[in-house]
């Protein structure tokens, strides 16, 4: 198949339809499955969907926090003068 973005769009594709993510009850914990022919496979594949989805988790939580130092300095800076 020359077209790569239509190799990359049957990836997605199958990708997509192998794996299954669920909310556990009203927790905050993600069931993340994955159907492979290889257990190691699938469970390597789980695993680094969750390990993406946490470091994208923590990326929006630092990044909020940075916002909200950055506007307090400013608050700060602003009462001091």
């Amino acid at each position: 198949d020359a077209d790569p973005l239509a190799a990359r769009a049957r990836l997605v594709d199958r990708v997509e339809k192998s794996m299954s993510v669920e909310q556990v009850s009203k927790s905050y914990v993600l069931d993340i499955r994955f159907t492979a022919e290889n257990p190691e496979t699938a469970a390597r594949i789980a695993n680094a969907v969750a390990e993406v989805y946490i470091g994208d988790q923590l990326e929006r939580k630092l990044l909020t926090t940075e916002r909200a130092r950055e506007w307090l300095q400013q608050r700060v800076a602003e009462m001091r003068d």
